[in-house]
């Protein structure tokens, strides 16, 4: 159809796949780049306000919360890594190796 520059079909997967091109310049990929951002930040401080909770408060009790104690919980965790991370981003954020290192 005139757009094998742009898309590409996979025989053994079955599947249609953009091509570098087209992720190069397409202005679609602005709208893409830009959620897969958000996203990245909305997800990273979910995951670290319920690694939190279940430290402070047990995996069990956590997950036996009513909908409004655990939002209750949750919201000024949300509320510090938010602020945190629109602040300082990921220059706070450490991860320690030590455990990998021999």
């Amino acid at each position: 159809m005139g757009f094998e520059n742009l898309v590409t079909y996979d025989q053994d997967l079955k599947q249609y796949f953009t091509t570098r091109e087209f992720e190069e310049t397409s202005p679609f990929m602005d709208f893409i780049e830009e959620f897969e951002n958000d996203t990245f930040w909305d997800e990273l401080i979910e995951r670290l306000v319920e690694r939190d909770l279940i430290r402070q408060e047990g995996e069990e009790k956590v997950f036996n919360m009513t909908p409004q104690e655990r939002f209750r919980k949750e919201e000024p965790l949300q509320e510090m890594y938010s602020t945190e991370l629109e602040v300082n981003g990921l220059d706070n954020i450490r991860i320690d190796v030590s455990s990998y290192c021999t």
